[in-house]
């Protein structure tokens, strides 16, 4: 390998690097919101169970 084909490989594992990173830190985010999003859900869920439970049974 020559000096420029060493460089050239470099550039690319690092770029992969990145890229790898970059995809992570998108996917822990999504996955952040979407655990979030799904905890309120059922937050929300049960107060609206138990807000109709308690209405109905007044």
């Amino acid at each position: 390998m020559t000096t420029a084909d060493n460089t050239t490989f470099d550039f690319d594992v690092s770029h992969l690097v990145e890229g790898g990173i970059a995809i992570f830190a998108l996917g822990a985010t999504i996955g952040t919101l979407v655990g979030a999003g799904m905890a309120s859900a059922v937050v929300i869920g049960s107060v609206a169970a138990l807000a109709t439970y308690l209405i109905r049974h007044k």
